[in-house]
């Protein structure tokens, strides 16, 4: 887990293999997730190898960016006549966790900021010199 938490320091954008690297790392501790949850990153570890197969060039981590904004703008409009808890949109994100995550974002700015300056990465991988 400290290994995936470090790509992130590192400035390396989460995509899929990352989310899957993460939930193999937290499922190896004895974590336990909903089967959708399980579902959801065997449907994107399939994902990744056959469109991996049939272009190589192409980044699904770019594919999923560009379409989770593009369906955020699209639905962006109907968002103002919405409840704010309603998660009734494509993208399945309320008002309320758009504002949560723009409020909470300084915070987290903040905690990884401090968190790297006081545990900077090794070059080995996972453990601080």
């Amino acid at each position: 887990m400290r290994t995936s938490l470090r790509r992130v320091r590192r400035e390396q954008v989460p995509g899929p293999s990352w989310f899957t690297g993460l939930f193999e790392d937290l499922m190896a501790t004895g974590a336990k997730f909903p089967a959708n949850l399980v579902l959801l990153r065997k449907s994107l570890f399939t994902l990744e190898g056959v469109v991996g197969d049939v272009d190589p060039k192409c980044s699904i981590r770019r594919v999923f960016l560009r379409e989770a904004l593009l369906r955020l703008a699209i639905e962006w409009p109907r968002r103002y006549l919405t409840l704010p808890w309603s998660k009734s949109f494509a993208t399945h994100i309320s008002n309320a966790d758009l504002v949560r995550l723009s409020l909470g974002t300084p915070l987290t700015v903040a905690r990884y900021l401090r968190h790297s300056l006081t545990d900077p990465d090794t070059s080995d991988g996972d453990e601080p010199a």
